[in-house]
């Protein structure tokens, strides 16, 4: 975050002209996200997105969020990960059906081995040709298993930025795998 960014939540002006631009800038991305991601009713993620955003104000008004402590974070990640934090916790009205699980076959057969290792295969090609830093990242997190913490530490990165980093990643190899 920028000073730029949080300066209209530190202003005492009346009507905060600035405050509400910065509010109208995030809200439909916001709400493109969720509704793409998340099964939840409209007044719902509007309800979702102002609480985000009062609770952001709230927090710089107190000066328990400052630049120093989230420098390598824009605001508009910041405030999509406690709306996104918002939808997790909130309770569904309508019950749920859990999702069928599939078992895998007890023996697998020697197709189905092959077709496994081919695969695999194709996975690592792709990743590999996904270039850095994205074969780093989901090399280290998912062939040498290391926590979300040690990537960000080797990265030189937030923890938080080297989850989405890995989350953006992932999904450019599902649609590059799923094109093919």
């Amino acid at each position: 975050m920028t000073e730029e960014e949080l300066e209209p939540f530190l202003s005492d002006e009346q009507p905060n002209r600035r405050l509400t631009i910065l509010y109208d800038r995030f809200r439909e991305e916001f709400i493109a996200y969720v509704r793409k991601y998340y099964v939840i009713a409209d007044e719902d993620i509007f309800e979702i997105y102002q609480n985000s955003f009062i609770a952001i104000w709230k927090k710089i008004r107190k000066k328990k969020l400052t630049v120093e402590q989230y420098s390598k974070v824009s605001l508009k990640t910041y405030l999509f990960n406690v709306g996104i934090n918002l939808v997790k916790w909130r309770k569904p009205k309508i019950p749920v059906e859990p999702l069928p699980v599939e078992f895998p076959d007890p023996e697998p057969t020697p197709d189905k081995l092959m077709e496994a290792k081919e695969r695999k295969e194709k996975v690592l090609r792709e990743i590999m040709a996904l270039g850095e830093p994205c074969s780093r990242i989901l090399t280290l997190r998912y062939d040498e298993e290391k926590s979300m913490k040690e990537i960000a530490e080797l990265m030189g990165k937030n923890e938080q930025v080297a989850k989405n980093m890995k989350c953006h990643y992932i999904k450019l190899l599902r649609e590059k795998l799923n094109k093919d």
